[in-house]
């Protein structure tokens, strides 16, 4: 399946060497959780956040790699936008099985980008060992 070449996908909470846009990218999700995966195999990750809309490949192969970050102490923390009911129980199985956490935003209010802001910035702190941050995701909604 062929991907867009992507590179490290290390950084600090505070600098992160790079993000990831793929809007309209056949098999984005799949693209996205191997690249995790074989990172998180080369040198242990702290946690991948993940944002996505829509789920077009199969719940159960993603569930899969999904699992085998979590054997390797990766946790997806999942933020979903809209309400694709098949992306939404993707996403929630993704984070389960890898031992992270689901949340869904939204973009109708007027301060959704600074609440999204706030939660990855929580979810930030706590790869580096901040356990009471995640109380702090969604609770201004």
């Amino acid at each position: 399946m062929p991907c867009l070449e992507m590179g490290d996908i290390r950084g600090s909470a505070r600098a992160p060497n790079e993000s990831y846009r793929m809007r309209n990218w056949p098999h984005a999700n799949h693209c996205v959780l191997s690249h995790a995966l074989r990172e998180a195999e080369k040198a242990p990750l702290q946690a991948v956040i993940y944002i996505g809309d829509c789920m077009e490949e199969e719940i159960d192969e993603l569930a899969a790699m999904a699992g085998k970050l979590g054997e390797l102490g990766t946790p997806l923390f999942v933020f979903h936008e809209g309400d694709d009911r098949k992306a939404e129980k993707a996403f929630r199985l993704m984070a389960l099985r890898s031992g992270g956490k689901y949340f869904k935003f939204g973009i109708e209010t007027a301060h959704a980008i600074e609440l999204l802001a706030n939660d990855l910035n929580a979810v930030a702190r706590l790869a580096m060992g901040d356990t009471e941050a995640l109380k702090q995701i969604g609770r201004s909604r």
